[in-house]
């Protein structure tokens, strides 16, 4: 690996793992993995969403590129362990390019949402985008647990009506999916399934 640390796979992501909890559990808070990721010089994609992955995929968990990427999919598999799943089986999903991706909509209703016996048995989306920048960014209005009243965040990149979407996915409360999404500049949110949302 080029450049003169490798990313530590205890350390280093020990530190994105305590910001990921952060912003799982303080839902709209932006987190920042960017001090990490200049470890990751050969990552195929955004350094931030290969962080992420690395952090959270092992040998016991599996995985799915939307879209298809060869690379980024080897890659992963080199340096976690994970398995490469089909989508409707997959643990995780990365979802590195959404102007390829033809069916946001069709990549959620196909992703595994849990069960009433094991509600966790769902998919995580991991989910890169351009920025949470307010000049950009469509803001959405968030309330729920962790979530004193509401919080405004904005998102820019994501698909018209994404969040309606995600509604309709999460409708059958506990079953549903969680979503964490990066930026450009390593910054993370989570909207986790408990969390209402809605266009500012």
């Amino acid at each position: 690996m080029k450049g003169d640390q490798a990313f530590d796979l205890v350390h280093d992501s020990q530190l994105i793992y305590r910001e990921m909890l952060e912003a799982v559990s303080r839902p709209g808070t932006i987190s920042n993995i960017k001090t990490v990721l200049t470890k990751l010089p050969d990552s195929p994609v955004n350094p931030g969403l290969i962080g992420m992955a690395l952090t959270i995929l092992d040998g016991e968990t599996s995985f799915a590129v939307v879209p298809e990427f060869s690379k980024l999919s080897s890659y992963i598999q080199q340096k976690t362990g994970s398995r490469v799943e089909t989508l409707d089986q997959a643990d995780y999903i990365l979802m590195h390019d959404l102007s390829l991706v033809p069916s946001f909509s069709e990549v959620i209703e196909t992703i595994k949402k849990g069960t009433l016996i094991d509600p966790h048995d769902s998919a995580t989306l991991l989910i890169q985008v351009k920025s949470f920048s307010a000049t950009n960014g469509a803001p959405y209005i968030l309330s729920g647990p962790g979530i004193a009243s509401e919080s405004q965040v904005p998102i820019e990149g994501l698909p018209e009506n994404w969040e309606k979407t995600r509604q309709r996915a999460n409708k059958e409360f506990p079953l549903g999916i969680d979503f964490f999404f990066v930026s450009q500049a390593a910054e993370i949110l989570s909207i986790p399934r408990t969390t209402r949302i809605r266009k500012a």
